[in-house]
């Protein structure tokens, strides 16, 4: 009997001890977003129904020995929950709980969880702090100790706005508006209108204005519409991405559930994040080039935008240039003005690809932007003082690996120019000007060989004297 209870003990201990793993396991898994916490939810589901079962036996076997025994099973005590901090770790994971250390010179942080205990982490190991509004503890404490009177409820109700409760606030105010249905302020803190001699609630009134209530928020029918398309998209976005993660998964892992999918047929615009997601993290380099094929095989924007892009910011020169075959499956007169943009550039060196995309696109029409890209000015880098000790960002000379760089450079500097380079410095940098070779070469692999070195002025009345219409002679009938 006593191994009997003490089963029934332990299935308590393990079930606690599941929740906790559970709660934990959804808290980390925001590390890796929602696609880790999809992953992981239906092995955690699986584990708690086969818990669960074996605790329910244990349960009702201590339920009866309990009563043969007299044993009175103790009550659950509730807890009253409370406000916690949320601590964000260097690696971006998450722990909630109270935190008891606030003094700036220790070096650990002491943090009461949610589930238990007490937890101590170093403070070099944590990236920020979100301290949570604590005032909540403070209103629990004196909000029995005002009186149900209008004066009453507006005095907690503002104390509330100061320490921003803002829905306490509002359930207050309502209150006050029931005592007092002519007190101003508290209409006004709802946000009602006064019309016609009455006070319109707020909901009444954007109704009448034609507004929806959508997750919480007023606003047009036609916005609403707009996010609820965006929600669907998304969502439809995260079950190729979890459904390619699977796949990949099973590539290297025969245990995981298969899927159907076969990665060379798939086109369907909504896998294009989820393909660009796997790209970012494949090492096998046939894959790769398989993911950046299927890109081009879908060729949506966001493919044609996300293979032009890194077509030129790519450090990876053979992954850089297998997005560029895949932009030429695609070409058209647009993608002139894409790689135009980059030809003002301040890092030369994204001036010369962006003119080898465009030599390689092979349109007439892009001589002049190139023409004028045949000498470009930028940063002096032989007169920087130190320029190892304050070296300047330059995209196209920034390490790389075997993997793809989904993220690529930092946006500021995606369309910054050499002027607007110095605009933003403190102290601005000699200017010298460049002639940029893999221009001119484009010139001439366009011009079928045709090559006016690094003049401006005859390369653009070259294209010109190319536009020339020539009027064919035609020639009349002539009557035998």
């Amino acid at each position: 009997m006593q191994t009997i209870a003490n089963s029934a003990s332990q299935g308590q201990i393990t079930l606690t001890f599941w929740l906790h793993f559970a709660h934990d396991k959804l808290t980390l898994a925001q590390i890796g977003g929602i696609n880790a916490v999809q992953i992981k939810l239906k092995l955690l589901a699986d584990r708690l129904r086969l818990i669960t079962i074996s605790l329910v036996t244990c349960l009702c076997a201590h339920s009866l020995m309990a009563e043969k025994l007299s044993i009175e099973t103790p009550k659950p005590v509730a807890v009253k929950p409370a406000s916690v901090d949320t601590i964000v770790l260097l690696n971006q994971g998450q722990i909630e709980g109270k935190l008891l250390t606030v003094d700036p010179d220790q070096t650990v942080y002491q943090i009461q969880l949610v589930s238990g205990g007490i937890l101590s982490i170093e403070k070099d190991q944590v990236d920020r702090v979100i301290r949570q509004n604590h005032s909540l503890d403070e209103y629990h404490r004196i909000s029995p100790t005002f009186a149900d009177t209008a004066k009453k409820q507006w005095e907690i109700s503002h104390w509330c706005s100061q320490h921003r409760l803002k829905d306490l606030a509002m359930l207050h105010a309502k209150r006050v508006v029931q005592l007092d249905p002519n007190h101003s302020k508290a209409h006004g803190l709802l946000g009602n209108s006064y019309r016609n001699g009455e006070w319109i609630p707020r909901e009444v009134y954007l109704k009448s204005k034609g507004y929806v209530k959508y997750e919480g928020s007023w606003m047009s029918l036609e916005r609403a519409a707009l996010r609820e398309i965006r929600t669907r998209t998304n969502e439809r976005y995260l079950q190729w991405q979890f459904d390619l993660m699977q796949w990949r998964r099973g590539l290297d892992d025969r245990r995981v559930e298969k899927t159907n999918i076969k990665l060379i047929e798939v086109q369907n615009p909504d896998a294009v994040p989820g393909i660009i997601y796997l790209l970012g993290k494949e090492d096998n380099s046939e894959l790769q080039d398989a993911y950046i094929k299927v890109l081009g095989n879908i060729g949506n924007s966001s493919a044609i935008n996300f293979l032009i892009f890194n077509s030129v910011f790519q450090n990876n020169e053979r992954l850089r240039n297998l997005c560029l075959k895949q932009v030429l499956r695609h070409q058209t007169p647009y993608f002139i003005q894409r790689y135009a943009r980059y030809l003002d550039h301040y890092d030369n060196g994204i001036v010369n690809r962006a003119a080898y995309a465009l030599g390689h696109l092979k349109y007439r029409s892009s001589v002049v932007p190139l023409a004028n890209a045949l000498v470009t000015r930028h940063i002096n880098e032989d007169a920087l003082d130190d320029p190892e000790k304050n070296p300047i960002y330059f995209p196209s000379r920034q390490p790389f690996g075997h993997r793809f760089d989904v993220k690529g450079p930092r946006p500021s500097k995606i369309h910054l120019t050499t002027d607007g380079f110095n605009a933003k410095s403190i102290n601005p940098y000699g200017v010298v000007k460049i002639k940029n070779r893999g221009v001119r070469d484009s010139l001439v692999y366009i011009s079928d060989g045709v090559d006016f070195g690094f003049e401006t002025t005859a390369w653009k009345s070259w294209y010109i004297s190319q536009l020339t219409i020539r009027v064919p002679t035609i020639r009349g009938r002539r009557d035998e």
